[in-house]
């Protein structure tokens, strides 16, 4: 499983808003081979973003279909993280 985490500042909350919904609405079923997308609010202009990848070639493909554009707009500011998942530990 491969991740990226996302670390997202808006321009504005109406923006922040417009971005989570596209996460919830487009992003999750236009993405090949993405598993999951957690988003936390830090802020109403702050986020952090996760999100699971079956293959590291899924994820190198969305990262020119979403990443690349954000870095592009003036009304956010994005740094992203990639790496394979080491491990994951649940409490029961």
């Amino acid at each position: 499983m491969f991740v990226r985490v996302n670390v997202i500042q808006f321009a504005s909350a109406i923006e922040s808003e417009a971005m989570k919904a596209l996460a919830r609405y487009e992003m999750i079923n236009k993405l090949e081979g993405v598993i999951s997308i957690e988003v936390f609010s830090i802020t109403e202009t702050k986020a952090v973003a996760v999100l699971k990848f079956q293959t590291q070639e899924a994820l190198e493909k969305s990262r020119k279909v979403y990443i690349n554009n954000f870095k592009k707009n003036n009304n956010m500011k994005i740094e992203s993280f990639e790496g394979e998942r080491e491990f994951i530990v649940e409490k029961s």
